[in-house]
């Protein structure tokens, strides 16, 4: 290749973002200076270190204030000389004829000349949460005036996860109005022109030349995003904020009162026009980890690198205006560049450690004008920078002048060229993810060391343990082990020692584990609170009966018939709040005012109902499950009775912790100050009863709650594979908790696969079970995970009916088979199918009970998972509009293997 051609098509490697931030640093950038602030960087953990003392010591350093200064003057001052734009995103959308489609759909991955093989890579992905948010900026899920897209091609450059370039199809299929659409959303600034043109080219091909220039004229832009970096700019240097009074939304990250922030927005970043300051180097290092990139090189790119700051403006045209902003205008938009002041650093080392203590976990908007007038009020000179908005409008001009037109020609290299350029970016390969997947199993403790954290856990001396498990850490072997540490090694007397399990099924697991002369008490904590009634008050409770769950519908029935309560006031209801009542000590004022509790009847006539139902137990002589653990802990106020209890009971071992209620901890408060030995296991992450009054935060702040105590985490996993362990981790990671590692030999990747609608998947999923059947996978290494018995219900209609002519299946099968994903806790299978919880109407919750549960469903299977994604995107977090995790899972392409239901 000539000289002048290989200019022409730039070397790949500069497209790295490494190697862009070193070509664009500013002549007063200092290398030993850098290398000293980099210190303040944990390179193991790609965050700023845990030490606001050490950063405060930096900001207080005037030499360093001084070269902040005088680089942040530099680029803010002379940005024509110093800053160079970029275009970081770019979003197209285009509505197109049935043909068109057809013709993506046929030849998308046709290349032509053959040639361009040797640079694209496309194959067929998940649509992501790309029908999750409308062109407005809406998150509340897809609407029927909308295109669906149910089709994804990721093309890549030489297979490098960064530079994508997504082409979402919208077939017009199972849509109300049989909308077709094209939309492509890509990173320009990521792709030499060459490239471009390579992709845009290919795709002129396959829609045709003519057809291609008509739907490219009448293309719509549907975000647009600009910035530039500032090499050698520490991020806790910089402080912005807007004078625009109409911003009024700021927020950092990473969230924490006590967190150092590395992220600013200002404004709205879920939905609106925003700005956003940032830590490039961190940001970028974590993403080149996430696709796979070696460690070591990511560390020493980060090493080698100048810190960064990013100032970037994501402009959402919907936002603002409901006009359309077609592409071909696209250059002659002006960018609503927020009216941007920067506080000079030099003023820094001239202020109290306490500012910037506060300043250094709080950068939003507000705090920094706050700080402005801490300044001027305590009379500190200090000087203030802004950017040339006239220089920013005239670069972008030109940058969106040249992509315009790159996007228009789609001029396709030739098949020459095509190898030429291929065969100048071998050396690319350094900035390319190993063949190899990513799991969480680099450096992980080998199973000896798992084995260990498990015996320091099962022999640990103090008078109060708590064990933080993940999924399948072996729970159950800890609390069988436990027992047999202190009957056989303690010589502790097996009577005083009391296990109680979650559930009846746990109950006889434990026993069949444990087998002594003389048995420790193994029950329920309600069967356990019964016993007690009968042992140590037995003339009120010796004959006592427990009314069954049919028993006490018939007694509430009664009570609704007799108040002439609201006809649609059920025992459901009442029975919920009744128990709530009593599980979580609340009043019935306090319970009619939450959202969580729906009863369609008035606050007198649940009070007038809990009276009555109260007295025909009394009349009948039984109790309900809620009353044994109410009485159990009125009565243990009785002057010596914890005491009897707690010597009776000395070893007291609980699994499933993070499922106690309130009234649950209260009996345990009482005993642990009568002097009992507390040993329990559980996983905040798994807390998927908060509805029936779990609190699991008591199990996250053991060491407060049981002065002394200790807590081990057992963070490896014997049962899943490390491929499920990488899902689950993304979940744990959300919840702020320890990531799991997995000790047993790699598998399958998850699958995912994409649906319209319930219809669609149960018509998929049907057939697809019974070939896995047929092939000898047993019934019960089979689950369907459902969020609702209502769909549940639905599913094993449907199964019922496809194998009846066979009876290949019975009804008991089927309902081991098809189970909600909270009786799927604790329970194991090979194979499991989670159905995504928006397919069906249920009724949305919080984020975090979202994630705990997900994380219950998603660790299930030990050998095959498959998750069933809705493409219609609807919002299901009812305290947050953020995205929803199923969909955050599909865009995280190393994470699984994409399903394409049609081939």
């Amino acid at each position: 290749m000539n000289k002048r051609k290989y200019n022409q098509y730039k070397n790949f490697k500069k497209h790295h973002w490494r190697n862009k931030i070193n070509d664009n640093r500013s002549n007063s950038f200092s290398k030993k200076k850098n290398d000293k602030l980099l210190k303040l960087f944990d390179t193991d953990k790609y965050a700023y270190i845990d030490s606001s003392k050490s950063f405060i010591s930096a900001l207080k350093s005037e030499e360093n204030a001084e070269y902040q200064s005088q680089l942040l003057n530099q680029y803010i001052g002379n940005p024509e000389e110093h800053l160079k734009l970029d275009l970081d995103r770019l979003f197209i959308t285009m509505r197109c004829q049935k043909k068109d489609i057809e013709r993506v759909m046929k030849g998308i991955l046709t290349f032509s000349p053959m040639s361009t093989g040797q640079l694209l890579t496309i194959r067929k992905t998940t649509v992501g949460s790309v029908n999750g948010s409308s062109d407005r900026g809406n998150n509340r899920g897809w609407s029927s005036t909308r295109p669906l897209y149910k089709h994804a091609f990721k093309i890549a450059i030489n297979g490098d996860q960064r530079r994508f370039f997504n082409v979402y199809v919208a077939d017009g299929k199972n849509h109300p109005e049989n909308l077709t659409s094209l939309r492509i959303d890509f990173i320009p600034n990521r792709f030499t022109d060459f490239e471009l043109r390579a992709i845009f080219g290919h795709l002129k091909y396959v829609l045709k030349h003519r057809r291609y220039d008509q739907i490219i004229r009448n293309a719509r832009v549907t975000r647009v995003d600009v910035g530039f970096n500032m090499p050698g700019v520490m991020s806790p240097f910089v402080y912005a904020y807007t004078t625009n009074s109409k911003v009024k939304h700021s927020c950092c990250f990473p969230t924490g009162t006590h967190s150092l922030k590395e992220t600013t927005y200002i404004g709205k970043h879920t939905r609106y026009t925003h700005t956003i300051v940032y830590d490039k180097g961190l940001k970028e290092s974590k993403r080149d980890l996430k696709i796979g990139l070696n460690r070591e090189l990511v560390k020493k790119n980060l090493d080698s690198t100048p810190l960064t700051t990013r100032i970037e403006l994501r402009y959402r045209p919907y936002s603002s205006t409901p006009k359309s902003l077609m592409l071909k205008q696209l250059p002659n938009i002006t960018l609503p560049l927020p009216k941007l002041r920067f506080i000079d650093p030099k003023v820094l080392p001239s202020v109290s450690n306490d500012t910037l203590g506060d300043l250094l976990v709080d950068k939003t908007n507000d705090a920094v004008k706050s700080f402005k007038t801490y300044l001027k009020e305590t009379g500190i000179k200090f000087k203030e920078l802004s950017l040339d908005t006239r220089w920013f409008n005239r670069a972008c001009k030109r940058m969106l002048t040249h992509y315009l037109n790159l996007i228009q020609k789609a001029d396709k290299p030739k098949s020459e060229e095509v190898k030429e350029y291929c065969a100048t970016g071998r050396h690319l390969q350094e900035f390319i993810p190993e063949n190899k997947p990513k799991t969480s199993n680099v450096g992980n403790p080998p199973l000896q060391i798992a084995q260990k954290a498990q015996n320091a856990a099962i022999k640990g001396k103090s008078q109060y343990i708590a064990i933080i498990a993940g999924a399948g850490s072996g729970k159950t072997r800890v609390i069988s082990e436990r027992v047999n540490f202190l009957v056989n090694e303690k010589q502790i007397d097996p009577r005083i020692i009391t296990v109680l399990a979650f559930t009846n099924t746990a109950v006889n697991e434990m026993k069949l584990r444990m087998t002594y002369s003389s048995m420790p008490n193994i029950s329920t904590f309600s069967a356990w609170c019964l016993s007690l009634l009968k042992i140590y008050l037995p003339e009120e409770y010796a004959d006592i009966d427990v009314l069954n769950k049919e028993g006490q519908k018939e007694l509430l029935l009664e009570v609704i018939d007799e108040l002439e309560i609201t006809e649609s006031a059920t025992t459901i209801q009442l029975k919920n709040i009744f128990s709530a009542h009593v599980n979580l000590l609340k009043s019935f004022e306090k319970l009619m005012g939450d959202p969580a509790f729906k009863l369609n009847c008035t606050l007198a006539e649940a009070k007038n109902s809990h009276l009555l139902y109260k007295k025909k137990k009394q009349n009948l002589g039984v109790i309900d499950y809620d009353d044994m653990l109410y009485l159990v802990y009125k009565n243990l106020k009785k002057k010596g009775l914890a005491k009897r209890v707690a010597d009776a009971n000395t070893y007291l071992i609980m699994d499933e912790m993070q499922d106690s209620n309130i009234i649950q901890w209260r009996i345990i408060d009482q005993l642990i100050n009568s002097g009992i030995r507390l040993f329990c296991v559980g996983d905040p992450a798994q807390a998927i009863f908060s509805f029936r009054g779990g609190s699991y935060q008591h199990l996250e702040n053991f060491e407060e709650y049981a002065k002394g105590g200790k807590v081990f985490h057992l963070d490896h996993s014997y049962r899943l594979p490390s491929e499920i362990i990488n899902v689950s981790n993304e979940i744990r990671t959300q919840l702020g908790y320890h990531p799991s590692y997995a000790l047993k030999k790699s598998g399958q990747k998850p699958f995912i696969a994409e649906f319209s609608s319930l219809h669609e998947v149960t018509d998929w999923i049907i057939p697809y079970i019974a070939n896995q059947l047929r092939d000898g996978t047993r019934t019960k290494e089979i689950k369907i995970l459902i969020r609702t018995n209502r769909a549940a219900k639905h599913i094993k209609r449907l199964l019922m009916e496809y194998f009846k002519p066979s009876n290949f299946l019975s009804a008991e099968d089927i309902d081991q088979i098809v189970i909600t994903m909270h009786k799927a806790k604790g329970i194991e299978c090979k194979v499991c199918y989670v159905i995504d919880p928006r397919f069906w109407h249920c009724i949305p919750d919080t984020k975090d009970n979202d994630l705990r549960l997900m994380y219950v469903a998603l660790t299930r299977a030990s050998e095959e998972l498959y998750i069933c994604r809705s493409l219609t995107g609807k919002r299901i977090y009812k305290d947050t509009k953020e995205k929803y995790m199923l969909d955050i899972l599909a865009e995280k392409e190393e994470l699984h293997e994409f399903i394409d239901r049609l081939n």
